[in-house]
């Protein structure tokens, strides 16, 4: 499972986007204002489901996510990025459009991920 799940698309798609930016970003110094901004934010959300999944399936053999879990994982990657971290660093800046990145990240996992979520929400 925990191979399979970092396998599937849902994943691949968002970490392989990560990567290629942070190349022409930071290694190749070319500017793309709007994935600049909102790109990572996007991948956060849509890579932490996964991540969280293949934890709780290493850890306690059982992988699914509710909708609470979705929503206290959302609520936590907004107050951390958003609140905490430019609270603590002037390196870090609040801009509520992350939120909305990280919330269209989430969707992105939850359109994909298929049966890796517990469509009941029990």
């Amino acid at each position: 499972m925990i191979k399979r799940t970092l396998l599937h698309y849902g994943f691949l798609i968002p970490a392989l986007l990560f990567l290629i930016h942070q190349l022409l970003q930071r290694v190749l110094g070319i500017a793309l204002p709007f994935a600049d901004a909102y790109l990572d934010p996007f991948c956060m959300g849509a890579l932490a489901p996964y991540l969280l999944i293949t934890e709780r399936t290493y850890l306690f053999g059982e992988g699914k996510l509710l909708w609470l879990d979705l929503s206290l994982l959302y609520v936590t990657l907004v107050a951390v990025s958003e609140i905490i971290f430019p609270f603590l660093s002037d390196r870090f800046y609040t801009d509520w459009w992350d939120a909305l990145a990280i919330l269209l990240g989430i969707i992105w996992y939850r359109i994909t991920a298929g049966k890796f979520i517990d469509h009941t929400g029990t």
